[in-house]
């Protein structure tokens, strides 16, 4: 050793100028030979020496990469597999070093355990890539945050995460800030909500560089499977759909203890607030909130939902002298809408067609208006009801025929005096008898000798 050392310290005390020019160069040499290994030890290429598969899972991951998003935008390896900083990067590179070793040492099967780890399991793959990471590109907050905390580069452009300065970065590939923007998304995540609840991304975005998709979509039964572990945990905010006296304010606290979030989302209503319109018509089909409340796996009083249902404006029903004007509020502060919608009526004006065989049935109106619940007679509906203008001839055996007149006796008498009882209210539904006449039926409920002339005096009807 001496021998060696000695001819350097002649050299060097003799010549010191030029010793100090190759120190300087040796220096210079060194530190580049040192910076271009750590560039081309942080290409995806290198890593790809060892990571050499082209399916999907372990090995693969340089192949999966290439495929997604990342890769377009320029994310190497080591800009998610390091966390910024100029030390992030260094641990990350010394942190390689045991790859290495592993790879060397390690048998293919303890290779595969380790790989398979992070494919499995969120919480390892969080180590692998910290939430820092991610945000410090997709929010402006945290990486502001951790710029103005660590030292991010010496003049040496190491890797492209550390030149990353928000917003700028972010505006300029068209990238939304995850905490503040509304998101391209069917789902409002509100990553801010999550994190702060001690989430990390890879709770949800687990695989996200290397399913081999070029955008992977977040599997939404991860999130019911989170939200049912924690059910004690997760309080969801009520929301109120709609506007002034019927808007309606929804419980996620009382429909959770009964259902699970999947039951509802996606298909029903999407995970975004404000994104399901529903309107009037949608009362009489199974969209949204009526696939449950129909009046019969859940109610459908309106009163039940809405904290005060305004009575909708008055209907009119048919036209001309026998119209209809149907009031909501006379009838509403009687019943609940459910006596009504569905079953009698559906929930959409002009469909429910009326005709004057109904009058004689249950259905529509008549299901209490049957002289029994409710009148029957006709003025207490219609404004103007125009007596039959032609007879209606009836015949009975043996006997000259019968022209009824409904203009005589309709000024006489209100039509529920004989309708629907003793006369259905379709011409010639009704067939009498003599025996009927004289046993108070039919026109003999008046014929009778007493209310009007007896039936006996058949030439005043019988000509």
């Amino acid at each position: 050793m001496k021998k060696l050392i000695e001819p350097v310290k002649s050299f060097v005390r003799f010549r010191p100028k030029m010793s100090i020019i190759i120190l300087v160069v040796f220096i210079a040499v060194f530190t580049f030979v040192n910076i271009e290994v750590l560039h081309y030890t942080s290409e995806p290429g290198f890593c790809e020496m060892c990571h050499s598969g082209t399916d999907t899972g372990a090995l693969s991951e340089v192949h999966t990469w290439r495929q997604n998003i990342h890769a377009d935008a320029g994310v190497y390896c080591l800009d998610c597999h390091g966390k910024p900083g100029l030390f992030g990067y260094k641990r990350a590179k010394i942190g390689g070093l045991y790859d290495v070793y592993a790879e060397i040492v390690l048998s293919e099967e303890e290779k595969l355990e380790i790989l398979n780890r992070a494919v499995e399991d969120p919480a390892y793959a969080d180590n692998l890539v910290p939430s820092n990471t991610c945000l410090f590109c997709h929010t402006d907050s945290v990486n502001q945050q951790i710029r103005r905390e660590r030292i991010m580069s010496v003049g040496v452009k190491f890797r492209e995460l550390d030149g990353i300065k928000n917003p700028e970065f972010r505006q300029a590939r068209g990238m939304r800030d995850i905490y503040t923007d509304e998101l391209k998304s069917d789902i409002d995540p509100n990553h801010q909500k999550h994190m702060a609840a001690g989430l990390t991304c890879m709770d949800c975005h687990h695989g996200m560089s290397h399913s081999g998709e070029y955008r992977q979509a977040v599997d939404l039964n991860r999130c019911s499977e989170c939200h049912r572990e924690r059910a004690r945990e997760i309080s969801m905010s009520d929301l109120t759909m709609g506007e002034g006296e019927s808007a309606v304010n929804f419980r996620h606290s009382t429909h959770g203890l009964m259902f699970s979030c999947d039951q509802c989302h996606q298909d029903l209503f999407p995970m975004k607030a404000g994104a399901s319109t529903i309107t009037f018509a949608d009362h009489t089909t199974s969209n949204f909130c009526y696939s449950c409340h129909d009046g019969k796996r859940a109610s459908y009083d309106c009163n039940s939902c809405h904290s005060q249902t305004p009575a909708p404006a008055d209907l009119t029903m048919g036209e001309g002298d026998s119209a209809v004007t149907f009031r909501h509020s006379t009838h509403g502060a009687m019943f609940s809408c459910d006596k009504c919608h569905m079953d009698l009526f559906p929930m959409e004006a002009g469909t429910s067609a009326i005709t004057f065989a109904d009058h004689t049935s249950s259905n529509f109106c008549y299901s209490c208006h049957n002289g029994r619940m409710a009148s029957y007679n006709c003025n207490s509906c219609h404004a103007k009801v125009p007596a039959p203008q032609e007879p209606i001839t009836y015949t009975m055996p043996g006997f000259a025929p019968v022209d009824f007149n409904h203009r005589f006796h309709g000024a006489v008498f209100s039509c529920d005096t004989c309708h629907p009882e003793p006369w259905e209210m379709q011409a010639h539904a009704t067939k009498m008898t003599m025996n009927q006449m004289y046993q108070g039926q039919f026109c003999g409920t008046c014929h009778n000798g007493q209310a009007a002339f007896a039936a006996t005096a058949c030439v005043q009807c019988h000509k």
